[in-house]
């Protein structure tokens, strides 16, 4: 019998006297089994201890005080970076908060929309995901983070990876929003 076909659902395996492959051993398999672990300490048993080890053990824990495995690092007010005062803690920044905020949502969604869902360079190279790039800086200008002709779509190829990238294609982008309009 080929091993394919033994494991389907439901097959139990090393369950009563069967082996890891879910076949019954034979009655002269299971004596020579038998004969050969006469004698052996299970794997799992341990050897036994004896009463005098047992005793000492005892005395030597009665004597000294036994600290537990696991100690507990402080918690709450006892942490060593509690903060008192929750309301002073800053979870996001500004910028993190706006982006995941109802209006930069919607105007990633009109952005992706009027280019069609798809890369404005749109050539050999485009690749992964497309993204809503703001042309003119999210942080740097503020006023047009939400205007629809401040933003373009771009593959995760072609979104500028560095601030000096950002700044040089500003006209390019420019130029690709107004030939779209």
């Amino acid at each position: 019998m080929s091993h394919r076909g033994q494991f389907q659902k439901g097959h139990k395996i090393n369950v009563g006297n069967k082996n890891h492959l879910g076949f019954k051993h034979s009655e002269e398999a299971r004596r020579k089994i038998s004969e050969n672990n006469k004698g052996k300490i299970a794997w799992n048993k341990g050897t036994p201890w004896s009463e005098e080890i047992k005793k000492k053990i005892s005395e030597t824990n009665k004597r000294k005080k036994i600290e537990p495995k696991v100690k507990w690092i402080g918690i709450g007010e006892s942490h060593w970076n509690w903060k008192k005062d929750r309301t002073q803690l800053k979870r996001f920044n500004d910028t993190a908060k706006d982006r995941r905020s109802y209006a930069y949502i919607e105007w990633r969604k009109r952005v992706w929309t009027r280019d069609g869902w798809r890369c404005k360079i749109a050539n050999q190279d485009c690749d992964g995901r497309i993204e809503a790039h703001h042309i003119l800086g999210f942080t740097a200008y503020p006023e047009l983070r939400y205007e629809l002709n401040n933003g373009i779509t771009l593959c995760k190829f072609h979104h500028p990876k560095k601030r000096e990238d950002e700044k040089r294609l500003v006209s390019t982008f420019q130029e690709l929003i107004a030939y779209a309009n």
